[in-house]
């Protein structure tokens, strides 16, 4: 008679379950890294050069993973010295940055994106033969940190 009882208490649970429902929200939340590697510490400048007007140089190699869907912001900074503007290549876009710097937005093509940068540094005037210090500088950041 036990038997019998465990029996039908087990079929009457059975029978008395319900189903819920449950609601699931994730949140993506955006994160961005970059390193920047290979840029050279010194802008050899030649008479040619002078003459010419520019030197061009290989910038550096930028790694960045991102997963923030408006991309990234990539900033030039252009130091003072023999240097009146720097051409960028290398980007989605040429950029043109004179002492004030420039910033250029652009796209998330992918998780991780790797620009080989280019420059083209247009040489001031007063400008002599020599070894100057790299005058450009470059950092990645957030869209939404520009201010």
């Amino acid at each position: 008679m036990s038997a019998a009882l465990v029996l039908s208490i087990t079929a009457a649970m059975a029978i008395t379950r319900s189903s819920a429902s449950m609601v699931v929200t994730a949140t993506n939340v955006p994160y961005l890294r970059s390193t920047v590697a290979g840029d050279h510490a010194q802008v050899l400048v030649t008479e040619d050069d002078i003459r010419a007007g520019y030197v061009d140089v290989a910038g550096p190699e930028v790694g960045i993973r991102t997963n923030d869907p408006r991309g990234y912001v990539v900033v030039f900074r252009l130091a003072a010295g023999p240097f009146d503007a720097v051409t960028v290549s290398g980007l989605s876009r040429e950029v043109e940055a004179g002492p004030g710097g420039a910033f250029v937005s652009e796209p998330r093509t992918s998780i991780q994106t790797t620009l080989h940068l280019r420059y083209r540094l247009r040489i001031a005037q007063a400008a002599t033969p020599g070894g100057y210090a790299m005058p450009v500088a470059v950092s990645i950041c957030r869209p939404n940190a520009i201010k």
